[in-house]
């Protein structure tokens, strides 16, 4: 209904007892009123919720129209209540479809549902990833929260998920038997094993030794199937070692850096009072006889690698200077030789026992070759070896003789006639 009839001058004067064009105004507004009302009622979605809203809203709108204004004349309330009969008439229907498609909906979730869940409870028994079974289940539940479902349909879907995670957990039991029952296996072989690597590490001056063994025992704790208490239990026990052999190794390289430090103070003073002796007319012979004493200590002596390294340094640096002091020093005296007649003399005498000499080698070598000569010899080989040897001899000595002679020559002395 679109417009309303405004009652005639008399009604208006009997029931309302105000001036016509007021009456007219007051009714019209009354009317339009409560057709927005129903028109808004009318607007809303059809929801199963927003209809059963709607019908309450308009039984409360009909309900008002059981005590109108007294003004309000009886065909406007007629047509009000008409209107509001046609709108819950609407709603009827609204409600009846909405229902219908409220069962249709239900029916195939639960439906769906149902299947969806038969069929992963199925595989819950050959499941051997369990975590993932139990992922499954969660989002199983969550799925039916956000269906359209009766709260019969829910609370049987619901059973069935309570079924699979009750079928789950005897699965993690049986699981969890096997896997203790293979643990304490485990434990037994593994704990004697360990108590071995302790005793090993806690008898061994090796800290090397100490620490593999241990290494070695934490490793194989490491690898077979343990529960967290025997696991932590054993491991443990390891770090607990692990923590006395580091304790002690920190004090021991306390110690030997402690007797390193000595040492290498010790040695580095013996090589710096052995440089100074090369400045002071050294003798050569001895200072090379201490520093090979300090390079025996040297390889012997507890030292850090710096400080060895340091010390090889200094010594080879020492080394270099007296073989150097040494040159420098011959050198010196063999100018101081070459410039007296001594040298002549010695280079004199020298000639002359080598001339000797030789001349006694070749009669001998000529007497020796006069008994290879011999067929009947019997001691050959042994003749000939000598032959050799003394002609390497004669050999050397016309060698040293040339070199007598020139440096005689190089003095101005020629050789006598």
């Amino acid at each position: 209904m679109t417009s309303m009839e405004i009652p005639d001058k008399e009604q208006i004067t009997e029931q309302s007892k105000i001036d016509e064009p007021k009456a007219k105004n007051e009714i019209q507004s009354f009317f339009d009123s409560y057709k927005k009302k129903i028109e808004n009622i009318q607007r809303i979605q059809p929801k199963w919720q927003n209809l059963r809203s709607a019908r309450q809203k308009l039984l409360s709108l009909q309900k008002e129209l059981n005590t109108p204004p007294e003004y309000i004349p009886r065909g406007v309330i007629e047509n009000i209540q008409r209107m509001i009969a046609d709108a819950l008439s609407t709603i009827t229907q609204s409600q009846i479809a909405e229902r219908e498609n409220y069962e249709m909906e239900c029916s195939d979730n639960y439906l769906q549902l149902k299947s969806f869940f038969e069929n992963i409870i199925q595989t819950l028994e050959s499941s051997e990833d369990l975590t993932k079974s139990r992922q499954q289940l969660i989002e199983a539940q969550r799925i039916i929260s956000t269906k359209t479902l009766k709260r019969s349909q829910q609370e049987e879907l619901y059973q069935m998920i309570r079924a699979g995670f009750d079928i789950l957990l005897a699965k993690q039991e049986k699981e969890k038997e096997k896997f203790n029952q293979e643990a304490n296996q485990n434990y037994e072989k593994i704990a004697p094993l360990v108590e071995n690597a302790i005793n090993i590490a806690n008898s061994t001056d090796s800290f090397k030794e100490a620490r593999e063994v241990l290494t070695a025992a934490q490793n194989s704790v490491r690898d077979v199937l343990l529960t967290k208490e025997q696991r932590d239990e054993l491991f443990g026990k390891l770090r607990v070692v692990f923590n006395e052999i580091n304790k002690k190794n920190d004090q021991e390289r306390e110690e030997f850096a402690k007797i390193s430090e000595e040492n290498f103070n010790q040695l580095k003073e013996k090589i710096e009072q052995e440089a100074a002796k090369l400045s002071n007319n050294p003798h050569f012979k001895s200072i090379r006889e201490n520093l090979l004493t300090i390079q025996s200590e040297l390889r012997v002596m507890k030292l850090k690698l710096d400080h060895r390294n340091k010390l090889y340094t200094m010594l080879k640096d020492t080394f270099k200077e007296l073989d150097e002091k040494r040159a420098e020093y011959f050198e010196k005296r063999d100018a101081a030789k070459k410039s007296g007649s001594s040298i002549i003399k010695n280079l004199e005498e020298k000639l002359s026992i080598l001339k000797s000499t030789i001349e006694s080698d070749k009669a001998e070598l000529e007497e020796l070759q006069n008994q290879l000569n011999n067929p009947e010899i019997e001691n050959k080989d042994e003749l000939i070896q000598k032959n050799e040897i003394l002609l390497s001899k004669i050999n050397e000595k016309e060698k040293r003789i040339k070199e007598t002679l020139s440096r005689l020559k190089g003095l101005g002395i020629k050789e006598e006639e």
